[in-house]
């Protein structure tokens, strides 16, 4: 099991589609903890990044406001691979690190309800 952190807020860039987002959802990326480093990865339209940084609140602090949610992964037998039908956004690349394996979670803000949820 890994530990990971979900960072949710508002998205840099204006997008279409960020109309039909909640205003303080729109974005979502995972913080992990190593034992060494923090590694920031986002993940989009344009590919997923990989940051690594040293100190990731004051980094997501810099972005914008976030929400944070920690979570732990399953086990790494049930990883996913992103589905083929599903658009490339923050949410598939965050479902897919953290083995969830469901379809109509498609905002960050349904991610950070499922992880409220998963967390109590």
């Amino acid at each position: 099991m890994t530990l990971y952190w979900l960072a949710f807020g508002p998205a840099k860039q204006t997008h279409w589609w960020n109309r039909f987002l909640h205003t303080d959802y729109q974005h979502c990326v995972l913080i992990k903890w190593d034992g060494f480093e923090f590694f920031l990865i986002h993940g989009g339209m344009a590919g997923i990044g990989v940051d690594v940084v040293h100190d990731p609140v004051g980094h997501i602090e810099d972005m914008h406001s976030y929400t944070m949610v920690s979570r732990e992964t399953v086990d790494e037998e049930k990883l996913r691979v992103p589905l083929i039908f599903a658009p490339f956004t923050c949410v598939e690349v965050a479902k897919a690190i953290l083995g969830i394996h469901r379809p109509l979670l498609l905002t960050p803000y349904q991610l950070y309800h499922w992880a409220i949820q998963q967390s109590r």
